[in-house]
């Protein structure tokens, strides 16, 4: 089986809004999500962050 990362999305009150694992036989290699200014991204894999209007 693949292995993935995590890719944790934390709201600007600190706690995890979304936690999607990435790049595996179960995960996606995308993932569309909405930031606003104070939310912070953690992840251990190399990713791309593609804005979109």
């Amino acid at each position: 089986m693949g292995r993935g990362t995590n890719f944790i999305f934390y709201g600007d009150d600190g706690s995890a809004v979304v936690n999607p694992i990435l790049g595996t036989s179960n995960g996606s290699g995308d993932y569309v999500f909405f930031a606003t200014d104070g939310e912070i991204i953690q992840t251990e894999g190399q990713v791309k962050l593609i804005p979109v209007e």
